[in-house]
C-alpha cells in the first residue's frame, strides 16, 4: 500500500510559494540572459581542447545555449520552483525525481564552475547578471529552499534513481 505524505501547512503557505516564486523568477532572468548572450554574443573553443568550433552570435548560437549543463540545471530548477508556486502540494513521483535532478545539478554547477571554471575576468552588466545568478544565487538558493521548504518526505529509491536519468540522458 503506498503511503500518502501529508506535507506540513508551512510547506504550502503563502510565504513557501513566494519563495519558489521567486527561485522560478531568479531562474527565468538566468536562462533569458543567457538566450540574450546566446544571440548577441559568439564563442569560441579555448586552444588546446581538442578540436576547434564555436558559434557566431546569432540564433544558432542562442539555440545551443539549452546544451550546456548550467542552462539544463537552472531550467529544471525554474520548471520544478514554477509547479511548487502554484501547486505546492504536487504528488507526482516524476516531478519530485525532476525536482531532486534540479537540486542536485545545480549544486553541481555552483561547485564545478567556481571552483574549476571561474576565471579571473571581470564581468560587467548582463554578463555580471547572468553569472550571478546562475552560477552563485540559485546554486545555493535552491537547496536551501529544497532543505528548508521542501517539500519533504518525498525520498524514495525509486525517486533518487529517478533522478539520474534526466543527467544521464
Amino acid at each position: 500500500m503506498r503511503t500518502q505524505h501529508r506535507p506540513l501547512s508551512w510547506q504550502y503557505s503563502i510565504p513557501a510559494r513566494a519563495v519558489h516564486s521567486v527561485i522560478a523568477l531568479l531562474c527565468a532572468a538566468g536562462l533569458a540572459t543567457s538566450l540574450y548572450l546566446g544571440w548577441t554574443n559568439g564563442s569560441q573553443l579555448p586552444a588546446g581542447v581538442g578540436y576547434a568550433g564555436g558559434f557566431s552570435a546569432g540564433w544558432q548560437h542562442m539555440l545551443n545555449q539549452p546544451a550546456y549543463f548550467t542552462f539544463l540545471s537552472g531550467l529544471l530548477v525554474f520548471i520544478t520552483s514554477g509547479v511548487l508556486a502554484l501547486n505546492p502540494q504536487r504528488e507526482s513521483r516524476i516531478f519530485h525525481c525532476v525536482r531532486l535532478a534540479g537540486v542536485v545539478q545545480v549544486i553541481i554547477t555552483g561547485l564545478v564552475f567556481n571552483i574549476l571554471l571561474r576565471t579571473e575576468d571581470q564581468l560587467e552588466g548582463v554578463w555580471l547578471f547572468n553569472d550571478l545568478v546562475l552560477h552563485v544565487i540559485v546554486p545555493i538558493a535552491a537547496p536551501l529552499v529544497w532543505l528548508i521548504i521542501g517539500p519533504h518526505g518525498r525520498l524514495s529509491p525509486a525517486v533518487v534513481f529517478g533522478s539520474m536519468v534526466i543527467p544521464l540522458a
